[in-house]
């Protein structure tokens, strides 16, 4: 691997969520409702588990169905992606802050203003739920590793 591949990979979760997540740009505010309404529509059974795989270094998806199941698995492939994302999970000083993408998800959930303390309830809430941050490969035969086979 070369060394710009490597640097590129060190401050890809960085540079993204820089560029991309710090505020909800209406292309997410599209995805964040429709991800919403989804999971009003469709009956999840109580304590379901959602695995979102290809997280990237993102956990706002995570935030909006953390209302809706009952615990959350987080896959990705690049190491710093889980690494960003166990780092908000640890609550770390220099994670990324979600508190704009948790504000807009409890606004379509119809709390009209939600306050400094609903946001943090809720990102506790889904912390909570996140019972695992884990390398996947989509490329691979078992993406999870052969323990998760069948799992999901």
């Amino acid at each position: 691997m070369t060394e710009e591949a490597t640097n590129w990979q060190q401050l890809y979760p960085e540079k993204y969520l820089y560029d991309y997540y710090e505020s909800v740009e209406p292309d997410e505010q599209q995805a964040l409702k429709y991800l919403i309404n989804f999971f009003r529509r469709i009956p999840v059974a109580k304590g379901s588990s959602l695995l979102e795989l290809g997280c990237g270094p993102t956990v706002h998806r995570a935030i909006a169905a953390s209302r809706y199941v009952g615990s959350i698995i987080l896959a990705d492939l690049l190491p710093s992606n889980l690494q960003a994302v166990q780092s908000w999970v640890d609550k770390s000083p220099h994670a990324h802050n979600w508190n704009a993408f948790t504000q807009f998800i409890l606004q379509q959930e119809d709390v009209d203003k939600p306050n400094s303390d609903d946001i943090i309830l809720r990102e506790e809430h889904t912390r909570e739920l996140i019972k695992s941050v884990r390398p996947a490969d989509l490329m691979s035969s078992d993406p999870l590793g052969p323990e998760n086979r069948g799992q999901f």
